[in-house]
């Protein structure tokens, strides 16, 4: 008999550290889902940027700003897919991509509100300088065909002779 007790009073301890290890994993991965959830990065094959997102992808972050968005069909910061050539492309880093805001608060989004004869599209990615999306220049505007206009979103005014002519002579790294 006292085996059978000891027998229970040890599956009743062991079942209690299961349950407490399963609640601290799923209550932690809600906390990193809705705190901050990065994501994959993919390569981008047409080199309009140097990656992307994987498409559809959830994205959220309270770290600089609130954001709780999901990647558009293409991997990109947008409330909605437009079709592969809007009026307006829009190119640039982390300030243009917009991970901070709701997808409603980025550039894209609001000229797509007030520029209601115009489409625009957004292929802003962090990291990418000046030199980075003129490098991608000539692909992004193959790959989107921008109607219209290409605005690009710089950090800088000041270039750097180096970096500019890697970009010229093709041989800017990634």
């Amino acid at each position: 008999m006292k085996n059978k007790n000891r027998i229970k009073a040890f599956l009743y301890q062991f079942m209690k550290i299961c349950f407490a290890g399963l609640s601290s994993v799923v209550i932690l991965s809600l906390f990193v889902v809705i705190y901050r959830y990065e994501g994959i990065h993919i390569r981008n094959l047409d080199g309009s940027t140097d990656y992307k997102w994987e498409p559809g992808q959830l994205k959220t972050q309270m770290v600089e700003g609130f954001s709780f968005l999901r990647m558009d069909s293409f991997g990109f910061n947008n409330a909605e897919s437009v079709d592969t050539t809007p009026d307006i492309l829009l190119m640039g880093s982390s300030h243009m991509e917009a991970l901070e805001l709701m997808q409603k608060e980025n550039t894209s989004y609001l000229l797509n509100e007030k520029l209601e004869e115009l489409s625009t599209y957004n292929i802003g990615i962090s990291g990418h300088t000046i030199y980075r999306c003129v490098d991608n220049f000539e692909n992004a505007v193959k790959t989107y065909n921008p109607g219209k206009y290409v605005i690009i979103e710089t950090d800088r005014v000041s270039l750097d002779m180096k970096s500019m002519s890697e970009v010229v002579n093709a041989s800017a790294k990634a």
